[in-house]
């Protein structure tokens, strides 16, 4: 209630903002850079096992002047991480589930249609647009745009789909232009 985040804002120093009838702390979403524990999952993807990671996109810290991170107050884009993380570990491919099948024009109106390919362009364009929703599917595209233009394979599916997704036989495949052919 209004009184409430009133009092946190004043004794905490929070930011508060106005939300569907409520109020809700804001903090920093700081684009993530890098993932300190790339390593750990890389022993169980050399055994040949799946592994989901990057989930709630970590825990945001800094590294201080005596080179050791801690945490801060944040939260960090997971598909953003999950991106990152995919290019330090040199994946093949990113694989970003959600609950939907993947993109779709008009997604909320009659004519609902999935989008089975995009390029890195049209990623943008959408974006720009406002036609991807910030909080939702914005940040996946971004994501899977940025591993794209590097050479990777971007797929954006449902969770129940994501092993045929990742055999490019469903969800929305994210790919970098080709060089324009000589004349």
């Amino acid at each position: 209630d209004h009184e409430t985040a009133a009092s946190l804002a004043k004794e905490r120093g929070f930011h508060v903002v106005p939300v569907n009838g409520g109020y809700r702390r804001v903090v920093a979403s700081p684009e993530p850079v890098g993932v300190l524990e790339h390593r750990a999952p890389m022993a169980p993807v050399d055994a040949s096992a799946t592994v989901s990671v990057c989930g709630g996109g970590g825990v945001p810290v800094v590294v201080g002047d005596a080179g050791r991170p801690h945490g801060i107050e944040g939260v960090v884009d997971k598909d953003l991480a999950a991106m990152v993380l995919a290019r330090v570990v040199e994946a093949d491919a990113l694989l970003l589930l959600t609950d939907v099948d993947g993109v779709y024009r008009d997604f909320t109106g009659r004519r609902a249609d999935l989008i089975r390919r995009l390029s890195t362009a049209d990623v943008t364009r959408l974006i720009d647009e406002g036609v991807a929703a910030p909080g939702s599917m914005a940040p996946k595209l971004e994501a899977a745009r940025r591993f794209a233009e590097v050479g990777g394979y971007s797929v954006i599916a449902s969770l129940e789909h994501g092993e045929q997704a990742l055999r490019r036989a469903a969800g929305t495949r994210i790919v970098k232009e080709a060089a324009p052919r000589p004349e």
